[in-house]
């Protein structure tokens, strides 16, 4: 099954209010085939992308004006920037109710004096290990469509995106 297909049953089978957590893998494809295929890399942009992961993720920054991204490329950069930041919030965030959580649930533990306590809260506990299952899985996937764009990225424009986003 091809990558994209997959993400894409996988990003309607968690209902609506996760799909906006995903890369937007099929628009990306698209502003990579609007893009001019080159063979090999520039040597000012291989250079220029390379010095700094800061400076390849904000678009042109880096650049000297004769290397500049065209249209394309700055599209496909922000947004792919766009859809980091929002995985990054999002993983921060479900990352602070986590600890938060395993600390009430600890706190929990230590106090419950009888067994049907115990119970419950091994039930609570059990719950929350699925929900860390969940992100671990989504956080994976995410991280597999980037590397896979940023490969199609980085063979189709010959600009090397990957080692800069992936270090």
């Amino acid at each position: 099954m091809k990558f994209g297909k997959l993400l894409k049953e996988t990003t309607e089978g968690m209902g609506p209010e996760m799909t906006d957590l995903f890369v937007r893998y099929k628009e990306l494809k698209k502003y990579l085939k609007a893009m001019k295929k080159q063979k090999q890399p520039a040597a000012g942009q291989q250079a220029a992308m390379q010095h700094d992961e800061d400076a390849s993720h904000s678009g042109n920054q880096g650049l000297a004006p004769e290397d500049a991204l065209s249209a394309e490329e700055t599209a496909f950069v922000n947004m792919l920037n766009e859809d980091l930041l929002r995985f990054n919030r999002f993983f921060i965030d479900k990352e602070e109710d986590s600890v938060i959580k395993l600390q009430t649930l600890s706190d929990r533990i230590n106090a419950a004096s009888s067994m049907e306590q115990l119970q419950a809260l091994r039930a609570e506990l059990v719950d929350c290990h699925g929900e860390m299952v969940l992100l671990l899985h989504w956080s994976l996937l995410n991280y597999a469509a980037v590397v896979k764009i940023l490969k199609k990225h980085d063979k189709r424009s010959g600009l090397l995106l990957r080692a800069p986003y992936l270090a």
